[in-house]
């Protein structure tokens, strides 16, 4: 896990090298937390992992793990290309989650968020940091806005989702009909139990679990290329199939890659079609993971995701970009990527 120290430092190296945060020239630049720029409307090209994509109207909103001292950091694009910086959509972090104060804010290092629209709102589901136990761990919570750019709030009094011992990360809200579920990724224990991925049906706001509820799992670490790491969970339906799309392996190496499953419904069995990732590691980038599926302008299936430049891997010198790769779905309900993004 990267420390806060780290991903300063990263900040601050990257504006100075170029590589992992480029605000292009819009609009005079209004510095933010941590001294680094901010500029809202202004094209973003920077770090930006574990992306999520949701669509409102015509606009496309992309939430990342937080960068440049923002909880939720967000940018958006009405052709998943070209991304506008917008800033925080969660300015206030949740109280009871451990954080800093930086720039005369409350942030919290929160992790791998997913927006939905659920019923007449959006909801926001992420994993923060807390406190207590034998070593620090994430848990998940959810927050509400009318709005997909925020401000979003989060009222909770405590976490959603915090296994006892290694805790929770990655969660989606997947929507399915008008039902939606949570999806998250539990951490494993090597050599004795697989890291997983759950589902589990949430209420009709999507702000608590439904009565009567259960988790059940969709898949755990099983292929060779998958190391000892599978995260990342992200479900679409498309043509009557379930697509469970996923990472797999070390995220700071060239192994870490994008796989998928189909799956009966969202809370599975989920079945993966290939022993192979479906976007590995070539073509200018490395390590690419994050998949976030999305149906874009024309009615394609695309994938927002994150991915170092080919030789550049590893924080805090280099940070990992935001790209959409063009999929294809084969009479046989098999994908294949046309278009790395």
């Amino acid at each position: 896990m990267l420390t806060l120290r780290s991903r300063l430092l990263a900040a601050l190296a990257t504006v100075v090298a170029g590589a992992a945060l480029v605000v292009l020239p819009g609009s005079q630049p209004a510095v933010g937390a941590g001294g680094v720029p901010q500029v809202s409307g202004a094209r973003y090209v920077g770090d930006f992992p574990d992306p999520s994509v949701v669509r409102a109207g015509n606009t496309y909103y992309a939430y990342a793990t937080n960068t440049s001292n923002l909880n939720l950091p967000t940018v958006k694009s009405t052709d998943l290309k070209t991304w506008a910086a917008v800033g925080d959509a969660l300015p206030r972090a949740v109280g009871w989650a451990r954080s800093v104060r930086i720039g005369g804010r409350t942030v919290s290092r929160t992790w791998a968020p997913d927006v939905a629209w659920v019923r007449d709102h959006f909801v926001a589901a992420y994993a923060v940091p807390v406190s207590g136990g034998s070593k620090p761990k994430r848990c998940l919570t959810l927050a509400t806005s009318s709005s997909a750019a925020g401000p979003f709030t989060d009222s909770s009094s405590g976490p959603l989702v915090c296994p006892s011992d290694q805790g929770a990360i990655d969660p989606q809200v997947y929507v399915a009909g008008r039902t939606p579920y949570l999806l998250w990724k539990t951490e494993g224990v090597v050599g004795r139990a697989p890291t997983r991925l759950w589902s589990r049906r949430l209420d009709a706001e999507g702000t608590g679990f439904a009565d009567g509820s259960s988790a059940t799992e969709l898949l755990h670490t099983e292929l060779s290329w998958e190391g000892n790491v599978i995260e990342n969970p992200a479900m679409i339906r498309v043509n009557g199939l379930t697509y469970l799309f996923y990472s797999a392996n070390e995220y700071r190496a060239a192994d870490y890659a994008v796989g998928y499953a189909v799956c009966r419904g969202p809370s599975g069995p989920c079945e993966r079609p290939s022993t192979r990732p479906l976007l590995a590691s070539g073509g200018g980038v490395e390590g690419p993971g994050g998949p976030s599926p999305v149906m874009g302008p024309d009615g394609r299936l695309m994938m927002a995701y994150a991915a170092w430049d080919a030789g550049r891997i590893g924080y805090p010198r280099y940070g990992r970009r935001l790209h959409t790769a063009t999929l294809a779905i084969g009479e046989d309900g098999r994908l294949r990527v046309t278009d790395r993004g």
